[in-house]
């Protein structure tokens, strides 16, 4: 009897010593590195936003050189020759959507002429002269309702005459990314009347505003009234510019040469029909 008084005691004070045991490691601080599940959670919703690179497609590399149609534009108002009304700037704009023209940016069309290529069959480059306030209120709208691109050639010495864009406004634009920035001068002076070194200042102070204003590299340069010479060329290139715009009518090939760019003027009452002709230009 003593004997199985001795075992169940035993056998009570194992038990006792075992559940000490086990609750004394429940009681312990977890040591094992393991992420909270809040972390794991976090971590999968990261990934699972994780934004893809878009695929584009690559760009048709042409046989024959490059005909890239250049639009001219000026004011987007009415009053004379330079001011293209709001509503048929619209309707050209709405030409190009409904018709799947392409619009390039400068970065664009420097890589289109470089390289001869386009990345698509039907493309176009929109170009707006002297940066009218009205090209905000009027023509903005327009390309934003289209989902089309224009480029804004800027008369940095003009920013702040009341009529036209101000820093503030270009940014603005700039933010939409519907509008791109290009040098027009400081002062819109006919270049091929100044001294080399008068034309170099038109040329350096310009493109050196529109970068450290806008953030940018400012790699086109588009000549006042399309008047330059060869020393303007010249300039043009030394100052960083990788293409220049005239006004010489017609569509732009690299054959007229980077600095000597041609370009379409879309003039006031222009027809639909007359429009898509400026723009109906085959590549191959």
């Amino acid at each position: 009897m003593k004997k199985k008084w001795w075992f169940l005691g035993g056998c009570l004070a194992l038990i006792a010593l075992l559940g000490g045991g086990f609750a004394w490691s429940q009681s312990r601080p977890n040591t094992t590195s393991h992420p909270a599940r809040h972390n794991r959670i976090q971590s999968q919703d990261a990934e699972s936003t994780e934004v893809k690179p878009v695929k584009t497609k690559p760009w048709i590399k042409l046989k024959q050189p490059l005909k890239l149609p250049i639009l001219m534009y000026h004011s987007i108002s009415s009053g004379n020759q330079l001011r293209v009304p709001k509503a048929q700037f619209a309707s050209e704009m709405a030409y190009l959507k409904q018709h799947h023209y392409r619009t390039l940016t400068t970065a664009e069309a420097i890589h289109a002429l470089s390289t001869n290529s386009i990345p698509q069959k039907k493309v176009v480059w929109i170009t707006l002269d002297d940066a009218y306030k009205d090209n905000l209120t009027n023509g903005l709208p327009a390309l934003k309702k289209y989902n089309l691109h224009a480029t804004i050639n800027v008369i940095t010495g003009f920013t702040h005459k009341s009529n036209h864009l101000t820093l503030a406004e270009m940014k603005q634009m700039k933010a939409t990314g519907h509008v791109d920035f290009a040098s027009h001068t400081v002062q819109h002076l006919n270049l091929d009347e100044l001294t080399a070194t008068q034309q170099k200042q038109e040329l350096v102070n310009s493109k050196q505003w529109l970068d450290t204003h806008l953030d940018q590299e400012t790699r086109m340069l588009c000549y006042p009234a399309g008047r330059a010479n060869a020393t303007t060329r010249r300039l043009a290139k030394q100052s960083g510019y990788a293409l220049a715009l005239t006004t010489q009518e017609g569509v732009a090939t690299m054959k007229q040469g980077r600095y000597n760019l041609s370009r379409l003027r879309v003039v006031p009452g222009m027809s639909t029909a007359t429009f898509a002709s400026l723009v109906d230009v085959t590549n191959q």
